[in-house]
């Protein structure tokens, strides 16, 4: 697992929230890639904690961050986004099945809308 990192306003690492039920999850995007505060994944597929949740990933799919939360800053960790699909597809929970479709179809869904709109903006400008 790699050191903590910090999720870096300047450099566009903003926590973005997304909610599925009535479930918090914030995540950010990095140059490694999207990633999923592993705490609000657990609790949203109805694990008991996360480090029992996080005993299915390899090292490469977890990572530690600093996050602000309501006590000041701290240490968390997190999934990638892909690690996070491959969990909700292979767990034969009831509640897996929903937040699967929820993340293809919300959350992955928007993203590569807004990117690929974001990329047609930067060529339009470049031209």
């Amino acid at each position: 697992m790699r050191g903590p990192g910090r999720v870096n306003k300047e450099r566009g690492e903003a926590m973005l929230l997304f909610y599925y039920e009535k479930n918090r999850l914030r995540a950010f995007v990095d140059d490694d890639g999207a990633w999923f505060v592993a705490a609000d994944v657990a609790v949203a597929l109805g694990y008991r904690d996360s480090p029992n949740m996080l005993r299915r990933f390899s090292k490469n799919e977890v990572r530690w961050f600093k996050v602000q939360g309501r006590r000041g800053v701290h240490d968390a960790r997190a999934v990638s986004a892909r690690a996070l699909i491959g969990l909700a597809f292979r767990s034969r929970s009831e509640r897996s099945e929903g937040f699967y479709r929820w993340l293809l179809d919300e959350v992955l869904d928007v993203e590569l809308r807004k990117d690929a709109r974001e990329r047609a903006r930067e060529e339009a400008l470049n031209m």
